[in-house]
């Protein structure tokens, strides 16, 4: 296999995992799945112990990336919330924003429910394979 496919191969790779890493990773944190995901590109694509290094680094810096890509999104989706907030406490009555207050604590309770649910699932998942 030529250079040139083993840097596609893994940029492919790379891409495609990025997605559902930064979705089970939020914090942009490695987890122990990277290296198995690691070890199976190695494996799948016969790299060098250099190029698992180099693999390993690359993996690592894009971590790093996308927890302060993920980071930066946070704040300015919370700014965008408290702008949002404190434009609608101009046209709404004080009991109305209690309200709203009210539907935004159900809506976090409901997805903190959900995501208990999806993590127990994940779990149970994880002890089959």
């Amino acid at each position: 296999m030529n250079t040139k496919s083993v840097i596609g191969s893994i940029a492919l790779a790379l891409t495609m995992s990025a997605g559902a890493f930064a979705m089970h990773h939020e914090d942009g944190e490695r987890g122990p799945g990277d290296s198995k995901r690691l070890e199976k590109m190695a494996q799948h694509l016969d790299l060098s112990d250099q190029q698992k290094s180099q693999v390993a680094q690359i993996m690592k810096a894009q971590a790093e990336k996308r927890k302060a890509m993920m980071q930066a999104h946070k704040a300015q989706r919370d700014a965008m919330q408290a702008d949002m907030r404190s434009q609608l406490s101009g046209v709404l009555t004080a009991e109305q924003m209690q309200k709203l207050d009210n539907m935004r604590e159900e809506r976090d309770e409901r997805r903190e429910e959900k995501m208990e649910k999806w993590k127990e699932k994940r779990e149970k998942h994880k002890e089959r394979y």
